[in-house]
């Protein structure tokens, strides 16, 4: 197990209780559901330990009620870049693609 740290910044507001995250499989299943996140300072920066057991890309959605807030994030746990040229693009639509339908529930 490995454990990584979500970092999300909320629109530079801070004393925030209810940013919580969600995190979801590239199955799509979700596998932290609604977590809260703590303040980092008073900084606006918000995390969240998440520990894994199966590397991979997840996509975390960062919520916050209080201010009508909704935002995601690609997450790459465990895994290591071993190739890329400069000058290329990297597509990341595939991976919102295969996890978007519980996302979008």
């Amino acid at each position: 197990m490995s454990v990584e740290r979500i970092y999300h910044q909320v629109r530079k507001e801070t004393g925030l209780t209810d940013v919580k995250v969600t995190v979801y499989n590239k199955s799509g299943t979700v596998v932290v559901n609604a977590q809260t996140m703590t303040e980092l300072g008073t900084t606006g920066i918000y995390y969240y330990d998440y520990t894994y057991t199966t590397t991979g890309t997840y996509l975390a959605k960062i919520t916050c009620d209080t201010l009508s807030y909704q935002s995601t994030a690609t997450l790459y746990l465990g895994v290591t870049f071993t190739s890329y040229t400069p000058g290329t693009s990297v597509s990341y639509q595939n991976i919102h693609d295969d996890i978007g339908e519980a996302y979008n529930q």
